[in-house]
Order: C-alpha cells, then structure tokens, then sequence
C-alpha cells in the first residue's frame, strides 16, 4: 500500500470488514499503476501521431479532432493530451542532451 492514510469514518456503506480486507484500495492503487503507465504511452503515441501527419489520411480538421473521435472524448481533452505528449517529448530531449552535456563536462574535468 501506498501509505495513504486518512480518518476513517463509519457510515452506512462501509463496514468493519471491508475496512480491514484492503482490497478495494488494493485494486484502486493497482489499477491506477496501470493507468498511469498507459496514460503516458498513450500521450507519447498521440505525439507520434501528431507529428507523423497520419490523421491527415482520414480527413480530420486536426490531430485533436482525430483523436477525439477515435477515443470518443471531447476535442479539449485531446487537444490537452497532445499539447502534454509533445511537452513530455520535448522534455525527454532535453533530458538526453543535457546528460550527454554533463557527461562531456565530467570527462574533460579529468
């Protein structure tokens, strides 16, 4: 468990039971470690996508608009996915350079 702790309160849906078997919390954290690894794969693919004009093949006014009929969610929620999957590309990038560029330092410092 993650260690996510808060008062715990007694109401009509919660019972000692459920409390103390853990599994449903057990199921909110794993699933959500899934999630969260999908949701990065799926913001670098609608990137890929993006940049390599695919969606133009269809017809779409946008990569944004491709993507939200494809998924079935709203253009804004796509049009945010793809501005984040580009921003973590761009990240990732500048990540690499800037370890190469330490690298170089390091090793002319000796």
């Amino acid at each position: 468990m993650s260690g996510v702790r808060f008062g715990v309160r007694q109401g009509p849906d919660v019972t000692n039971e459920s409390v103390s078997s853990n599994q449903f919390r057990r199921d909110v954290e794993s699933v959500g470690r899934l999630c969260a690894v999908n949701q990065r794969r799926l913001l670098h693919a609608i990137a890929r996508l993006d940049r390599s004009g695919e969606w133009l093949l269809d017809g779409a006014a946008t990569c944004s608009h491709w993507v939200a009929a494809a998924l079935e969610i709203e253009v804004c929620t796509a049009r945010e996915w793809l501005r984040i999957g580009l921003l973590l590309g761009e990240l990732r990038v500048t990540t690499r350079h800037s370890s190469r560029a330490a690298s170089r330092t390091a090793k002319s410092e000796h």
